[in-house]
């Protein structure tokens, strides 16, 4: 008997809801009959348009675009459309209560640079080691974020012990093998944690031409330094196995290439909570 009652008040209601989205209007109380009508009276008018009832209003969001096409998105955290259709927060920033709050711009542009002072071989030349640099990570108090950084660069490759790595260039925690070429190290201090930036194999005389991604877990406040050990006041030059020099993606202006010695440059590609 439950089913048979289900059926019948399925397309009824089906119908009432197909109005209310049609219309977006008013009416006298509609008596769907039998047990449902009295229980269930709907109030609309057909007679009386409401325009001031949009499909934004009857989905309970925004659209951007506004109209038909356009898709439901939250103002108040949408990086795209923050605090409205089509206000973009840069890629170091987020969104959050409809404002584009910076997070991660102090480390757009962080670089290790270690340009060469003077020939010292054919393969090598003599440099002199640049001081830490460092920026702290901005946003909401108490918050923590997934930053997504691109590392370009020209570097040599280093030894490493313990820890964990990519299989290429990059590496979590571990030492520095007991050597004499360089290392590149990026610090977080919260959540606390290292990372090498040439993972590779030394004594290799020759660079590497460097260009990936990877997403870091950081807190609001963090601080991130950026600190390379030339070893001895040595390096390798910027050639490759043939002896020519390397050209690094994305370099900014500010570094002529090829560049005389080796460099890593952080690009900060985006920023979104955990």
């Amino acid at each position: 008997m439950w089913g048979g009652m289900l059926e019948t008040r399925a397309p009824r209601i089906a119908l009432v809801i197909g109005l209310l989205l049609v219309t977006g209007c008013r009416t006298q109380p509609l008596d769907l009959g039998g047990d449902l009508g009295r229980d269930a009276s709907v109030t609309t008018d057909l007679s009386r348009p409401r325009p001031d009832l949009s499909l934004a209003d009857l989905l309970g969001c925004t659209l951007c675009p506004p109209g038909n096409q356009g898709q439901c998105v939250d103002p108040s955290s949408d990086r795209e459309n923050c605090g409205g259709c089509g206000i973009r927060c840069a890629a170091a920033s987020v969104c959050s209560q409809g404002a584009c709050i910076d997070v991660a711009a102090g480390l757009d542009g962080l670089s290790w640079v270690l340009p060469c002072t003077a020939d010292v071989d054919s393969v090598s030349c003599s440099d002199t080691n640049p001081p830490p640099v460092a920026a702290t990570l901005a946003g909401v108090a108490g918050a923590s974020y997934d930053v997504t950084l691109r590392f370009t660069g020209v570097i040599e490759q280093k030894s490493y012990l313990g820890g964990s790595s990519d299989g290429a260039y990059w590496q979590i925690g571990g030492a520095p093998a007991n050597d004499g070429f360089n290392w590149y190290r990026l610090d977080v201090s919260s959540p606390k944690q290292t990372y090498y930036l040439n993972r590779g194999q030394s004594s290799i005389n020759r660079c590497f031409a460097i260009d990936y991604t990877k997403t870091l877990r950081m807190d609001v406040g963090a601080t991130i330094t950026a600190e390379v050990n030339d070893i001895g006041g040595h390096q390798i030059k910027n050639i490759d196995g043939s002896g020519h020099p390397l050209i690094a993606a994305a370099a900014p202006p500010t570094i002529i290439q090829p560049y005389n010695g080796q460099f890593i440059l952080i690009q900060v590609l985006g920023v979104s909570p955990p």
